[in-house]
């Protein structure tokens, strides 16, 4: 089954939580700058804004029709 725009949407901001609670321990161990972190969590973020502007716009509910 090929996921719907809220389903990938959904998932996006699932991951975007996970980067927010793993990425500080990851700064605080040097396993990744500030500056890479919050350039990550930024991309993410645009990334959701983007889904969200195609669903307001009404596009197709499933995101992959072939």
């Amino acid at each position: 089954m090929k996921p719907t725009l809220i389903e990938v949407i959904e998932e996006l901001e699932y991951e975007l939580r996970k980067k927010q609670e793993v990425f500080p321990a990851w700064v605080r161990m040097a396993k990744m700058t500030q500056k890479k972190a919050d350039h990550r969590i930024a991309c993410q973020q645009e990334a959701i804004r983007r889904m969200k502007e195609l669903q307001a716009k009404g596009e197709q509910t499933h995101l992959f029709v072939s």
